[in-house]
């Protein structure tokens, strides 16, 4: 039996902490999924204005993008643990008055301070889990992290839409609470702290707790043309993700007429074609390469949202989120272990910090420009032009990837 799971071990490529937080994070994936997928039309329930909807959406991805760059730094200087269990409690507390609030701009603020702990928390899990795994066993790892952790998104979505039918979202968001707050508790109790304290007859100069928070931005940006180009692929690609995003559930309600169980239904056929093809992404990626496991995704994305502006009933966007799961999936672990390794593991967390940081800002911007549209257009008479757009912004970020990025696992061999 011991023969049995050391082979299991090798070939899932987990050790301690990916197996904790892929465990764990199975709660904050049901509590976010419960919600997620109808998190538009929770807000129009409430009478948001629609021309705000992308402003809202904005606002939630610039406050984001300002923490996380904070995130990285914080848990390079005080560690990975700390900073992901106080995200954790951050989040918890804040969903919590979702179950008596009836105001959109209290339930906003609310929605802020869970993002808040969501986002802050990314850097310091993605380099806890990179800190803990060999290179070679690195996307493989976090496919098989995605695998056991989407599980708690596939029948989410689904009990969410039910209990949202008529728009009753009250004890949904009273469940998401519940979730986070115990993920909280077991992640203080199973991790075990990763970031390495320098000893004081190392060079002070390098060490990242002698480092500055400038210093590390300054290495972050010299350290190679692929990181420069990741910065700005990743602005690119945040940019035309963000400008449709808000209107997916919108246009499946009220073009194609599905209702939120339907929307949930769709949500968890997408996270199960996810999970199926993580781990075969992950041994993918560490067979040939991040770069072409990544790059089938991103030219798969633009033709899938196509498809899905031509659709015209439920079985086919059905079959859309199926395709866009499957490659989404094979591309997952290669996109979290590239950016690891664009830089030295001594900082890391800044460095994932940074990347979330600019692509938080641009998302902002792509929900503001998203509303723009949708205002100058009418969503109702043009429900399709917010997601043309986000096509055509697609491909700048797809050339540069291919152009300027270099394949980081044969870069170290």
């Amino acid at each position: 039996m011991s023969r049995i799971l050391a082979s299991i071990k090798e070939i899932l490529a987990l050790e301690r902490n990916p197996l904790v937080l892929c465990t764990t994070v199975i709660l904050l994936n049901v509590a976010m999924n419960l919600y997620g997928p109808f998190l538009s039309l929770y807000l129009i329930s409430l009478e948001t204005p629609m021309e705000l909807l992308g402003v809202i959406f904005a606002i939630f991805g610039f406050v984001n993008a300002l923490f996380v760059l904070a995130a990285g730094h914080f848990s390079d200087r005080y560690g990975r643990k700390n900073i992901i269990v106080l995200s954790h409690v951050i989040s918890a507390i804040s969903l919590l008055p979702l179950y008596w609030v009836g105001l959109w701009p209290i339930a906003v603020a609310c929605l802020l301070g869970m993002n808040f702990g969501r986002i802050f928390y990314s850097p310091a899990a993605t380099a806890i889990v990179a800190d803990s795994l060999p290179q070679e066993k690195r996307a493989t790892g976090f496919g098989t992290m995605a695998t056991i952790a989407y599980w708690g998104a596939v029948f989410a979505p689904i009990i969410g839409g039910y209990l949202s039918l008529g728009e009753n979202y009250r004890v949904v968001f009273l469940f998401a609470s519940s979730l986070i707050f115990i993920m909280a508790i077991l992640r203080q109790l199973l991790l075990k702290e990763t970031r390495v304290k320098r000893e004081r007859n190392i060079d002070e100069d390098q060490s990242s707790e002698h480092l500055s928070f400038i210093e590390k931005l300054r290495l972050i940006w010299t350290s190679s043309r692929s990181t420069r180009a990741y910065l700005v692929f990743g602005i690119m690609s945040s940019l035309s993700g963000a400008l449709a995003g808000p209107w997916f559930s919108i246009f499946y309600q009220e073009v194609i007429s599905l209702d939120t169980l339907q929307i949930g239904i769709i949500s968890s056929a997408f996270t199960v074609s996810n999970i199926i093809a993580q781990i075969p992404g992950g041994k993918l990626s560490d067979k040939i390469g991040r770069k072409l496991t990544i790059l089938q995704s991103l030219v798969a994305g633009p033709l899938l949202i196509l498809g899905m502006t031509q659709a015209t009933s439920f079985t086919q966007l059905l079959i859309i989120q199926i395709i866009s799961g499957s490659s989404s999936g094979l591309a997952s672990g290669a996109s979290f272990a590239l950016p690891t390794e664009l830089v030295p593991a001594e900082y890391r967390g800044t460095a994932l910090g940074v990347f979330s940081f600019t692509e938080g800002i641009a998302g902002a911007l792509g929900s503001s420009l998203g509303s723009l549209i949708v205002a100058y257009y009418s969503f109702t008479a043009h429900p399709r032009g917010v997601f043309y757009a986000s096509i055509l912004l697609s491909i700048p970020s797809i050339i540069i990837f291919l152009a300027f990025i270099k394949e980081t696992l044969k870069r170290v061999q």
